[in-house]
């Protein structure tokens, strides 16, 4: 699979959502769903149906489909708006914003610095830069006392203004 990194450092491959939005399988897919809505509602308090967990290209696509969750994410603005194509270039890196996702993935960070000076994290060592697998909506988030505060600051909440 293509690896592709979120404006954050955050590794799309990693996130239920993307991996659904590539399922083939229906049965699978629906599943995955279905996690993701328990997760954000049980976990982040998001108040999320089943229609909102959208498919996923990854923040990053332009014109692509993109998490109903994600939609709000401060960071992903912010590049879009400095039309930058990822934080390793803002000259304001590390930001608040960006240090909170930082707290879910510290490999980010790494990611970040790998992309600014040209090379791409996955010419690296991968398992010195990649999070542990997870069977669940780690694409966000890496724990769950990182992701509630993650959801809170940086995600849409339904009904709440980012």
């Amino acid at each position: 699979m293509n690896e592709i990194t979120a404006y954050c450092g955050l590794q799309c491959h990693d996130c239920t959502i993307f991996l659904a939005t590539r399922e083939q399988d229906e049965e699978k897919r629906e599943r995955m769903r279905r996690e993701v809505l328990h997760i954000c509602n049980e976990q982040y308090s998001m108040g999320l149906t089943l229609e909102d967990i959208t498919e996923c290209d990854s923040c990053t696509t332009a014109g692509g489909r993109l998490f109903s969750g994600c939609g709000n994410c401060r960071v992903r603005a912010c590049c879009i708006e400095k039309g930058l194509v990822s934080c390793a270039f803002c000259g304001d890196c590390p930001c608040p914003d960006l240090e909170e996702i930082l707290k879910t993935d510290p490999g980010a960070l790494e990611r970040l610095e790998l992309i600014k000076i040209g090379k791409s994290w996955t010419e690296s060592d991968k398992d010195h830069h990649r999070r542990p697998p997870h069977d669940t909506f780690t694409g966000l988030v890496a724990s769950p006392a990182a992701a509630s505060d993650c959801a809170k600051r940086l995600m849409w909440k339904k009904g709440a203004e980012p």
